[in-house]
């Protein structure tokens, strides 16, 4: 919410907590990374209904910590997490809070910190780099 066309954010705010509350917390200030990483950790379901490729960061982030992440299906996002055998969940199974309630399994947390490190981690990336300038 720290950027972008005021009138979306003003009602994703007024969205936000008609629905949730006290427990929607917009972040309308850019905070220090540790710091992010640190609120990250406390959230347990995390939702991107967005229609393109956007917030990847943040859903590698959540997913390596073990968070349930639902994601539009059809978008390049959806394709990349499952090629990389990432547990996410499809915005349309969401059939109301119940499901949101829900959390990852250990199973499913342990895969998800597993293939995020082997595929998302800076060794992965400084390897893909090598390859693209050999």
């Amino acid at each position: 919410m720290s950027y972008g066309n005021e009138f979306h954010k003003n009602k994703v705010i007024e969205e936000g907590k008609k629905h949730f509350g006290n427990n929607f917390i917009p972040l309308m200030d850019f905070m220090e990374y540790t710091a992010y990483i640190e609120l990250l950790k406390k959230v347990d379901i995390a939702v991107f209904n967005h229609n393109r490729q956007q917030a990847m960061g943040n859903i590698l982030t959540l997913l390596g910590l073990g968070k349930k992440v639902y994601i539009k299906k059809g978008i390049a996002t959806w394709t990349v997490v499952n090629e990389k055998n990432l547990v996410v969940k499809e915005i349309d199974e969401a059939n109301g809070l119940g499901e949101l309630e829900t959390l990852l399994t250990e199973e499913e947390i342990l895969q998800n910190k597993k293939n995020v490190l082997e595929n998302f981690s800076l060794e992965m990336c400084v390897k893909a780099w090598k390859d693209v300038f050999k």
